[in-house]
């Protein structure tokens, strides 16, 4: 049980360490409001549809490319909220390296445009499933 508590104590440590910077935070805050906003979003997509079938991708060119079942508009959410934590933990590890620092800026606001392309598709499928 001791050595439970000093490899939490390293890891808090270490996560105190990373957030003391404030782009870093700034980013993590920001991306988490997003991601929040995204599942609400989905959420709602989902609370709001009628049918047992949902429009799930639309193309311009085509029209309708994509139907099926309502629950899979939690994909694109669970992608982003996925690439968030890739990116956060590679973030962390090239936190700690003096010449990777730019990288530790890079992946949190790859991050940040997964996140708003995540809405911007939840809102064309809402825009095509509602109007």
């Amino acid at each position: 049980m001791q050595k439970i508590l000093i490899v939490l104590r390293r890891y808090l440590w270490f996560f105190k360490r990373v957030f003391s910077n404030k782009h870093l935070r700034i980013y993590t805050i920001i991306n988490l409001l997003l991601l929040i906003l995204v599942f609400v979003f989905a959420w709602y997509l989902y609370q709001n549809i009628s049918s047992d079938l949902m429009v799930l991708h639309y193309n311009v060119l085509f029209g309708i490319d994509k139907v099926g079942n309502p629950q899979e508009v939690f994909v694109l959410p669970l992608i982003a909220l996925a690439v968030f934590i890739l990116n956060n933990l590679v973030s962390i590890s090239f936190f700690r390296k003096k010449h990777f620092n730019f990288l530790s800026h890079l992946l949190p606001v790859g991050s940040l445009i997964v996140s708003v392309i995540a809405i911007f598709s939840l809102l064309s499928l809402y825009l095509v499933n509602f109007f």
